[in-house]
Parts: C-alpha cells; structure tokens; sequence
C-alpha cells in the first residue's frame, strides 16, 4: 500500500476557491484521519498515529472505521454525516477505540464533515473542567447573565474573561479589540497572578491578515505546539489529494500566528475565541498558558459560547450607542436651531455643545472656522486643514475621512494629529466648516479609574457618521447664518 506524503511545511496560504495542501501542517496534540463518506475507509492519517494511538499510519490507512469503532459509534458518525444541520458544526464526545487484541483505549473526539469526508481528530482525554452537568448548565447561565446585564462593552468583557480564566484554570484571558488598522487594543485582562501580559496589546504588523482569517470566519484557533515542529500527514492513493483539513482543531499554527504570539512569552499553549460583530472580526479572547495545555474538548463548546455571548454584548453595546448617537446628535441639532431662533451666541453656544457631541459621535476634538470665528476644542494641538482637498470629495457637505478615504485623503490626513475626521462644509466653498478628528486608536486612563487602561468610544460607521452628522451640520449652518444675518441688519441700521 503506498502513500502520499504531504509537506511539512508549517506556512499558509489563503485562497479564495481551491486549497493549497502543500502548506498544510497538523499539531502533535491528537491524531487526525480523515474518513471517505463513501467507502467509510480512512484515507488520510496524521504521521503521529502510532505515537497517541500505538496503530502505525499504514495499518490505519485504507480500513473501514468499524475495524476501530463498535457500532454504536460508526452509526453515530454516519448520523452526523447525514443531518445537514449537525455536519457543518464539530462534535465533541468521548468515545472507544479499537486497538486490537481486545485492547480499547478511551478518547476524546472532535467529528466534522468537510465535503466528502468525515474528518476525526482523536486525543487523549482530558479532565472537563466542570464537575456536574448542573454545574455546565450553570456556567451557560452565568456567562448569559453576565452579557445580558453589563452596561458596557468593557464590563461584560471583563467578567466574561474572568469567568473563563477561573474555569478554564489558565494562566491569563485577554480580550482585545481590533482597530481598523488591526491593532488588537486591550479591553480587559484577567490573570492567576503569576502571568503578566504586555501593555501594548497587538501590534497591526504582528497580526496580519493570514492569522486573521481563519477567526473571522469564526475558526477556534488553538495552538499547542508553539515553538515546536508541526507534524504532517499521508493521504491514500484513491484520496487524490482533496482532502481538506484546512478547519481541523489540530491544523498547526503558520508562521503568522507564532508573530503575534511570540509577544506573549513566556506563554506556549494558546486558545484563540474570535468575536465577531456584523460579520467582521471586532476582536478576540486569548486564553494562555505558561505550559503547554489542550482544553477539555467536551468544554470547547462552553468556551465557544462564552465568546459567542461577548459578540451579543458587543453588538448589543453598539447598537444601543448609535441610537444614543443619534438621540443625541438630534438634541444638539434642536438645541442649536433653537440658540439660533433666540438669538444666542454662536461661538458660546457651539462650545458649550461640542465636548458632548465628540463623545456621542466618537470623536476627540473639533475645529470651527466661520467667518472670524475661528477655535479648537479638545486638542490642544494645532490641527491644519486643507479645504479643498476635502470639498473634492463631500458629499452633501460631508467628507468622511477613514479606512475607506481615498489616499490622498489618508496622506493629507495623516500631517495632523488626527489619525480619522469628519469634515462639515458650512458653506459652498467650504471656507467655513466644522473638522472633527481622533487621534490613535490607543490606550487611555480612565477618569474614574486611574491606572485602569481602556480603550476610547470605538467612532461610529461611516453610514451612520454621515446620518447622524447631517442634521448636526445644517444646525451649526443655520446659527453661524442666523447670527450673520443679524449682524448684518444691525449693521444697517446703524448705517
């Protein structure tokens, strides 16, 4: 019986459509086969077979799965296979494998479907790390509790990750926050005492896109074998190299993960949980070790929904921030309209307002330019800007200045102290406006709680910027021309 003999390689590539096996590697955590959903014959086998299972590849290779599992189970594996609901999740479950000459040895088993085969990954069991099935169902309920009450993203956060760092018994769990540049920005950390992490969180050049894809299509990653060798795997003749492990629990790490994870040394064993906020990746749990570990398999589904419920408490935050965005951008226009109807002063009024509107709106400071009033709040630093590199590209009076900005927006941006703005034309020249700007999206002490470092007010959508700015913008319109217009009629009269 021959074989085919996959490279080692532990780089990845990401392809849209067709996979590039010869950069797959597996970690030497568990065994990986993967089962031809037609023969029910094995037709891939991870190198390490003989060292977890003491079965050599070649005697697993080409063998129907009933030679190593009673029954009971392979009916299991075909009922998997058969429900399309159950087969696109991975299962977990303890189950008896066959080694032969009456010998059985229990494992643990995580079971997946990937087109036409049934890929199994098979470890040594694991201590779950909780003790009853009420105490599970009571962590399900904690953790909900704990999404569902917290008034912030931080703080539901914050008990999520020490829920997790007690019951999973790691060292630390760090949630981070990504930027739009792929900065990971600390929310909360949570550690035995014995671990520190750094302050700096994650760097955007650590983190590229290739170990963030597989989070955003919301993959478990774990990572056991940090500074070690990956291990391959063979595949049968008949498998003609299309067997996709490119999902498994096991896939080794590539060099791109080992880049931001090196900054958590001394740590080597890594759970990665994504939290995913309207289908893109908002940030993720980290959960580290000193020491190599592989979590209970039966509990990756608890895990799972721990991070599942951050995303809920995420999204629910942000949700609830864009109405009170919007609540508030529609207050301050109705304050403004009615300063103007009364006759109040423009300059007093907007600077009585602005402080409140940049932090409804996510933003750190304002520039005002109409006429001869001209001010800066927020910054002290002095903010310069180009208006008519910004006119060129308004739209209805409004250019937002971001990821999505054109590069020459970006590159004249990037002068200022501002990293991200928003520009409101006052006027068909632009000459008046109103520049709204944020700097970095970095750490910041809290007022409240000195030391404890958060990360700012995250800035809204740049559909939702622009509605909520639009009624903010003809507001300040009508009190700067209501103000001229009644300079103007006094001038008159007097002259």
């Amino acid at each position: 019986m021959s074989s085919t003999s996959i490279n080692e390689s532990s780089s990845e590539q990401i392809h849209d459509k067709d996979l590039d096996l010869d950069d797959i590697a597996l970690q030497s955590a568990g065994v990986l086969l993967a089962v031809n959903l037609n023969s029910w014959k094995v037709h891939a086998v991870s190198d390490n077979a003989d060292d977890l299972l003491g079965i050599s590849t070649d005697a697993l290779m080409d063998e129907p799965i009933d030679k190593w599992f009673d029954d009971k189970q392979t009916a299991i594996f075909k009922n998997l296979c058969e429900d399309d609901f159950l087969a696109q999740r991975m299962r977990s479950q303890r189950l008896d494998f066959n080694i032969g000459d009456g010998e059985i040895r229990e494992l643990e088993c995580l079971a997946q479907r990937v087109g036409r085969y049934l890929v199994i990954e098979l470890f040594n069991p694991q201590d779950t790390a909780f003790k009853s099935p009420e105490s599970r169902s009571r962590f399900r309920d904690l953790i909900f509790h704990d999404a569902d009450t917290s008034e912030t993203t931080t703080e539901a956060c914050r008990k999520i990750a020490d829920r997790l760092q007690s019951s999973m018994s790691v060292n630390g769990v760090g949630i981070y926050s990504f930027d739009e540049f792929g900065n990971g920005h600390i929310v909360t950390l949570s550690n035995d005492g014995k671990y520190h992490f750094p302050e700096e969180g994650i760097r955007s050049e650590r983190f590229t896109e290739v170990a963030r894809k597989p989070l955003q299509e919301s993959q478990v990653r774990f990572i056991s074998n940090y500074e070690k060798d990956s291990i391959g795997y063979q595949l049968s003749e008949v498998a003609n190299n299309n067997v996709d492990v490119s999902g498994a629990f096991l896939r080794a790490h590539p060099a791109e993960d080992e880049a931001y994870l090196s900054d958590f040394a001394p740590a080597k064993g890594f759970l990665v949980l994504p939290i995913i906020m309207e289908k893109r990746l908002w940030g993720i749990i980290l959960c580290l070790n000193t020491d190599d570990f592989c979590p209970p398999l039966v509990d990756l589904r608890l895990f799972s929904f721990a991070a599942q419920m951050a995303s809920m408490a995420v999204s629910r935050a942000e949700a609830i921030r864009r109405l009170d965005a919007f609540r508030d951008a529609q207050a301050f226009a109705a304050k403004v309209e009615f300063d103007a109807r009364n006759e109040f002063n423009a300059t007093e009024t907007l600077k009585e307002i602005l402080p409140d509107t940049l932090s409804a709106l996510g933003f750190e400071m304002a520039k005002v330019n109409f006429g001869d009033v001209k001010f800066q709040v927020g910054i002290d630093d002095e903010c310069s800007v180009d208006v008519k590199r910004f006119m060129a590209e308004q739209v209805d009076g409004i250019t937002i200045v971001d990821q999505m900005a054109s590069k020459e927006l970006k590159i004249e941006l990037s002068d200022s102290v501002c990293s991200e703005a928003a520009f409101l034309a006052l006027s068909d020249s632009g000459d008046d406006f109103v520049f709204l700007g944020r700097r970095d999206f970095g750490l910041r002490e809290t007022e409240d709680e000195p030391g404890n470092l958060q990360t700012p007010l995250r800035p809204l959508s740049r559909g939702y910027q622009i509605e909520a700015l639009q009624p903010f913008r003809q507001s300040i319109q009508l009190l700067f021309r209501t103000e001229r217009e009644r300079h103007l009629a006094a001038e008159k009269l007097l002259s």
